[in-house]
């Protein structure tokens, strides 16, 4: 703190600035520090709108913490499984269920489990005291990626097995264990499963996704402005209707991003010409509505120029690997499907595609410099004024708006 005082009693203001603190008396003690000087500070009441915050200093112990909610978080994730789905699974066993019903309880369970694992990962960053905004996105963003995954092949194999034949074949698992292994029967169990997969994913995370992001974003507020113009509202009320829906870039992208993967998986499916036109209208459309903005945005606010670290953009380029790696071993898979391959060439691929992925990678951050989580501000301004750094430094990551001036040798920051 008193490094944080004592460097921004230097600064010359040259726009506006928002700083956030751990405890109301250091808020309190910097306000004191700083009354009658020419740097003046303002307590907000209201947290401004439009306002992206950006920790100035670097956390300490990060992984350490971050491995230690990820523990916690799967724990719960396991309960959530015994106490919600378990029961689940039995009652749709004994009474099944339309198709419709079907997939409306799947899509409830699923989104109530990625509901109830965001709130849980929120209070454990609270608590475990992380507060820089970037590593608190980009763990969320990572978490909630493979979460949602995980969700995804839980109720699909519970609805595979419950509808599509799947309880009897295992049953049938003890008295036709020499037929289980017979070509008719993988290429029927294939065709089973497909289908299952096929009508879940299209519905529920396809068609579903696209229809709730135009209700929301789109035709809602072109209702209420409707309302706003054509009846007599009280300002307060109108003021509400006209306001902007709002929403969690990383949050939309992690659910971007799983439903990509998902539509990708059912390239290594077997569907017909209808299906396959389907699925291939409804993924142009979701990737044009919201994955092709959801990634420019999200790069773009996380570039090296614009942010302080550059976590965020390393988890994005993380997650992407999952997608790209299906694209890579889809032509393989079918050329072993139709007996002109083997299934060495698929590992082969994979392993080729996790190779040259990782270059790639390590291409893009190998300039990066790694900072260490218990290096603080003025250690790194130190470090750079004294390796030869007199270029103006523009400290611009979209607010706070500060420039430093140029750097003198003679002058003594610290």
């Amino acid at each position: 703190m008193e490094e944080m005082n004592e460097f921004f009693s230097k600064l010359k203001g040259s726009g506006e600035c928002f700083l956030t603190f751990e405890s109301t008396n250091d808020c309190r003690s910097v306000l004191e520090r700083f009354h009658n000087k020419e740097f003046k500070l303002y307590q907000c009441e209201v947290e401004p709108e439009n306002i992206i915050w950006e920790n100035i200093g670097y956390e300490s112990h990060v992984n350490r913490k971050v491995f230690g909610i990820s523990m916690v978080t799967i724990a719960i994730l396991m309960a959530y499984i015994v106490l919600f789905f378990v029961p689940y699974a039995f009652y749709t066993i004994t009474s099944p269920m339309t198709h419709i019903l079907e997939i409306l309880v799947l899509g409830l369970f699923v989104e109530f489990g990625n509901i109830l694992i965001s709130l849980i990962l929120r209070n454990l960053i609270d608590k475990a005291g992380i507060i820089n905004r970037e590593v608190v996105d980009s763990y969320l963003m990572f978490c909630k990626y493979f979460i949602r995954l995980i969700n995804l092949f839980l109720n699909v194999g519970l609805s595979h097995f419950i509808n599509y034949g799947g309880r009897s074949k295992a049953l049938s698992f003890l008295e036709h264990n020499p037929y289980l292994e017979s070509p008719s029967f993988k290429v029927g169990e294939e065709v089973s499963f497909s289908l299952s997969f096929s009508i879940y994913v299209v519905n529920v995370f396809v068609l579903i996704p696209n229809a709730l992001f135009l209700l929301e974003h789109y035709i809602i507020p072109i209702v209420n402005s409707f309302l706003v113009l054509t009846l007599d509202f009280e300002p307060k009320r109108a003021t509400r209707l006209m306001q902007y829906s709002t929403f969690s870039l990383f949050s939309y992208y992690s659910d971007d991003m799983s439903n990509l993967t998902c539509c990708l998986l059912l390239f290594f499916l077997i569907k017909d010409q209808k299906q396959g036109s389907l699925v291939f209208l409804s993924l142009l459309v979701s990737y044009i509505l919201n994955y092709a903005k959801s990634q420019f945005i999200l790069l773009r606010r996380s570039s090296r120029k614009l942010y302080s670290t550059w976590r965020l953009s390393y988890f994005t380029y993380i997650m992407w690997a999952f997608p790209t790696l299906l694209l890579a071993v889809c032509p393989r898979y079918w050329d072993w499907r139709g007996g002109e391959g083997t299934i060495i060439s698929i590992f082969i691929n994979a392993v080729l595609h996790i190779v040259l992925y990782t270059f790639i990678i390590h291409i893009v951050f190998s300039k990066t410099s790694t900072l260490d989580t218990e290096i603080t501000l003025s250690e790194v301004l130190e470090d750079n004024f004294f390796n030869g750094f007199e270029m103006e430094l523009d400290y611009k990551a979209h607010n706070p708006v500060y420039k430093f001036k140029k750097f003198a040798s003679q002058y003594n920051f610290f």
